[in-house]
């Protein structure tokens, strides 16, 4: 608990090929966004983020894809686990941009809904498909429901919310690939070796990419075009500002991409926060969901159940890690 990190630290990385970091020269930009992640690892530094039900400070999980299939690796959610650091790829500002480090984002996420922040329960608010639905802007159409959901059938056997998810990694996929072929190859080696996707054939892709076109015409020139990089930077504008205005109310939110974790009882400030900021980047308010409800998105009468409802029981470890942040921080608010 008493190890941290240099003040300095670097925290706005420049990547080149092969995942090397580049040097470059500081610019205004550059300058004003190491102030701000700065600023935002220093609120993580004084909030104790927390598994309250984990005995240990740590968690172990297996890798399901890649070369390392099958390894066992073990996350650690010790505080010096929350230095989070800003990446951008290809040696270009332009590109990437995202918030990486946080040892929330290398958990799934059944376990993140354990998460305590300040000894409180938490709730995740994604934005729902994000990177269609900013495409589509980008095109001219208006955002119309789920642009994931079809009818079932276009995959034999599997039903409608499985299809779903497949049709979200395949489109997802298809949106970074350079053409079909990559994509469905990607798509396949993105799932476990036992996980029906690795039967589907290139047809079946294609067909369900086809009814995913049907739905979605805007987005027809925009597959297999190496799109993802770039709007993985405009997201990474989104939660700039997400972060930067939470950390001028001193409220702790945990950024994982295209969702963020707060405070349940802080929800509909980050809601309002999330529309604010997609606003300015993209010119209109993405779509919002969360499964659980924000302790202050329920009615008064029922918050003291809902609350009974979200508690967690700690394990001793946790109690125990809760009282040395204190020793070495102070009170938890």
């Amino acid at each position: 608990m008493d190890i941290g990190h240099a003040p300095d630290r670097e925290c706005i990385i420049l990547r080149g090929d092969q995942e090397r970091n580049l040097e470059y020269v500081d610019t205004e930009v550059t300058q004003r966004m190491r102030r701000d992640l700065r600023a935002y690892n220093d609120l993580l530094s004084r909030t104790f983020i927390d598994l309250p039900s984990i005995e240990e400070p740590y968690i172990e999980r297996e890798i399901n894809v890649g070369a390392r299939a099958g390894d066992r690796i073990r996350v650690s959610f010790f505080p010096g686990a929350k230095f989070v650091r800003r990446v951008f790829s290809r040696g270009d500002w332009n590109c990437n941009g995202r918030f990486y480090g946080g040892w929330w984002q290398q958990i799934g996420s059944e376990l993140r809904k354990q998460i305590y922040i300040n000894g409180v329960p938490t709730v995740e608010v994604d934005f729902k498909a994000l990177h269609v639905n900013i495409l589509s802007l980008e095109n001219g159409a208006e955002l119309d429901g789920d642009p994931y959901d079809l009818t079932d059938g276009f995959l034999e056997g599997v039903g409608r919310q499985d299809q779903r998810g497949y049709l979200k990694s395949l489109v997802l996929t298809a949106i970074n690939a350079a053409n079909d072929r990559a994509a469905y190859q990607a798509f396949r080696d993105g799932y476990p070796a036992k996980d029906r996707a690795k039967g589907f054939r290139n047809a079946d892709l294609e067909r369900l990419l086809n009814a995913f076109i049907e739905r979605t015409p805007q987005l027809r020139g925009t597959l297999f075009n190496d799109q993802g990089i770039r709007l993985m930077n405009v997201d990474s504008r989104i939660a700039e500002g997400v972060l930067k205005a939470a950390v001028e109310q001193n409220l702790p939110v945990l950024c994982v991409h295209d969702s963020f974790i707060v405070d349940y009882r802080q929800v509909r400030t980050l809601k309002a926060l999330m529309a604010r900021e997609s606003e300015r980047v993209v010119g209109h308010p993405l779509p919002i969901a969360n499964d659980w409800m924000g302790w202050d998105e329920v009615p008064e009468a029922r918050r003291k159940d809902y609350a009974e409802a979200r508690r967690i029981q700690s394990a001793r470890g946790a109690e125990e890690r809760r009282a040395m942040f204190e020793a070495v921080k102070g009170p938890i608010a």
